[in-house]
């Protein structure tokens, strides 16, 4: 099986939720954790995609309806991460709030080899 499109949707609201988007965190990782227990359990499960990075248009509620994790300014098209997008990054690189310490050295390694193998 693989999960093609999840995520959470939330409406046009306060822009202070448009960075803070604390609902769409404890919505994965709920679903995650049950995806994860699904797998103990046997299912077989091949792929998760996570719907979506950016706002695309849906059919039915044009840009109404809000499932990225990285908001993007209509303006000047400019794409600003939010929290969502950090937590998921580092629920990725199998990294933790209890252990951003060493997250960020993990990102700092990743960082010199980039470096070190494009000399």
């Amino acid at each position: 099986m693989f999960v093609t499109e999840n995520g959470y949707s939330s409406p046009l609201n306060k822009v202070e939720d448009y960075h803070h988007d604390v609902k769409r965190i404890n919505y994965l990782k709920s679903y995650l954790a049950f995806l994860a227990r699904a797998i103990r359990n046997g299912a077989d499960v091949r792929g998760y995609f996570l719907w979506t990075l950016m706002d695309d248009f849906e059919w039915v509620n044009g840009y109404s309806v809000r499932f990225r994790i990285y908001r993007v300014d209509p303006q000047t098209l400019n794409r600003t991460p939010k929290l969502s997008a950090s937590w998921f990054r580092n629920f990725l690189s199998n990294c933790s709030l209890n252990y951003v310490e060493s997250c960020n050295s993990i990102s700092l390694m990743n960082t010199y080899e980039s470096r070190a193998q494009s000399e």
